[in-house]
């Protein structure tokens, strides 16, 4: 697999699993847009510093 299909993976991944999980704490705290925004900043760094690393990769 190469190094962008990697990167790919891990950033959308990343992404949605922060999504949902920002929604999740958004719903407990009676806040769902609000939950989505964390989420969105959480999963760019869940996704986004895996994704680098592989993206930039040069082994």
């Amino acid at each position: 697999m190469s190094h962008q299909a990697k990167a790919s993976l891990w950033l959308f991944g990343g992404l949605s699993v922060g999504i949902v999980m920002g929604l999740a704490l958004g719903v407990a705290m009676s806040k769902p847009l609000e939950g989505v925004a964390v989420g969105i900043a959480l999963g760019a760094a869940m996704g986004g510093i895996p994704a680098s690393l592989h993206y930039f990769d040069d082994g």
